[in-house]
């Protein structure tokens, strides 16, 4: 019995020291365990407030942007090259991380403003953003529409003739493709066409929102200022005089008017009846004789629809009878005579900045945009900054960054 006892309590002890033993490697296992934890944690911690740094720096570079930049034109993007912005990065994080020059590389090219897809998505974005905004207030009375066109006659004409600021605009050196303006008059639905709701559209819009023409307002206008008078003109053709850009559209605006109204007058078997009546009465005799009087008929009426424009008064662009103006003798005779402007009976909503909508839409988009950048360069040089160069400017940026040995990268745009 005795025996039996000892050799009890003999297994007693031995089993306490092997729950001991146990007990001291659960503890040392997670104690262990719990230092492995920490450090992952203190690791994540560290990378995750080092991301969160780097992310802040980022939005800091893009918080600096041009500021009349973006008030005249909508447009976000800060100024920089690769030194200058690694100087940034050092300087935003020298109390939080000491990075070295060779742990940062950075890419701007990606988001260049003078890429056209760079350049274009942000006119886009714009757009989509103010999609509500009238673009050409319609609450003009008469005589607003009437001191308009005799303001714009005592403007003094402007010529770009600064070689140093024309060398480095955008279009500079570009090829320009001309369209021909005679595949115009085969349009059917010409309202149709430039209120779509395409990438195109919107960047045309903008134009007529964002840039002066012949007959904009004048409290349009007044919202900022600008070297030429008739942007949109310029963006079309290119001059680097002012007039001649207009003159170049009205010339070819009436050759396409002309061209519709003497399709109308073909067509119209009263006024084929007025033509027939005055070579009957005169005793005319010729081979197309007809279609000679209808031009000049045409010729005249172009002329009339050239001065509404100008003056802010619609012209309709497929016409019929009540959209005519010089529709019977007498008020052909007053028109051509006085070289006033006669009304039509039936007044058209489809303005100058409509027929300039319908040229940019045929326009090559790719002299359109650098053309655009042309103007916004040489005004911004003008109001804010002599040294303005569109080039100079990008909408994001691309870094990766080397922060104790491993390597996070960042994409950052507005």
């Amino acid at each position: 019995m005795i025996k039996e006892i000892k050799a009890y309590k003999n297994d007693i002890k031995s089993k306490k020291g092997s729950m001991v033993v146990m007990l001291i490697l659960i503890f040392i296992s997670a104690s262990v365990g719990i230092i492995y934890i920490t450090e992952i944690a203190k690791e994540k911690s560290k990378e995750a407030y080092a991301t969160s740094i780097l992310n802040l720096t980022g939005q800091s570079i893009l918080s600096e942007f041009h500021r009349g930049l973006k008030d005249d034109y909508g447009i976000l993007a800060f100024k920089g090259d690769y030194k200058n912005i690694i100087y940034k990065f050092k300087f935003y994080t020298k109390d939080n991380l000491k990075l070295k020059y060779k742990d940062i590389d950075l890419d701007l090219k990606e988001f260049s403003l003078l890429s056209l897809d760079n350049f274009e998505k942000d006119i886009v974005d714009y757009m989509k953003y103010n999609s509500a905004k009238i673009l050409i207030s319609e609450d003009e009375t008469e005589s607003e529409k009437g001191e308009k066109d005799s303001d714009e006659k005592k403007e003094k004409n402007r010529v770009l003739k600064n070689q140093k600021i024309i060398k480095t605009l955008p279009s500079c050196d570009k090829n320009d493709c001309i369209f021909e303006v005679e595949k115009l008059k085969n349009i059917a639905n010409p309202r149709a066409l430039i209120n779509q709701a395409t990438a195109e559209v919107m960047v045309n819009n903008y134009i007529i929102d964002k840039f002066d023409y012949c007959s904009k307002p004048k409290d349009e206008n007044q919202k900022r200022e600008s070297f030429f008078r008739n942007e949109v003109e310029y963006i079309l053709y290119g001059n680097f005089d002012d007039e001649k850009n207009k003159e170049i559209f009205l010339d070819k605006l009436g050759t396409l008017r002309t061209a519709l109204n003497l399709a109308h007058i073909l067509k119209d078997d009263m006024k084929r009846r007025v033509i027939m009546e005055i070579i009957e009465a005169t005793g005319l005799i010729g081979v197309g004789l007809v279609t000679v009087l209808a031009t000049i008929w045409a010729k005249e009426e172009t002329k009339n629809d050239l001065r509404l424009l100008q003056e802010g008064y619609g012209v309709e662009f497929i016409k019929d009878s009540e959209d005519w103006a010089l529709n019977d003798g007498r008020r052909a005779i007053d028109g051509i005579v006085s070289q006033k402007t006669v009304h039509p009976l039936r007044p058209s909503d489809f303005g100058y900045n409509d027929y300039l909508r319908l040229f940019l839409y045929f326009k090559d988009r790719e002299m359109k945009l650098y053309r655009m950048m042309d103007l916004i360069q040489i005004n911004i040089k003008g109001k804010y900054d002599s040294s303005f160069n569109i080039g100079d400017y990008y909408t994001g940026l691309v870094y990766e960054v080397n922060v104790d040995g491993k390597r996070q990268k960042f994409v950052r745009e507005y």
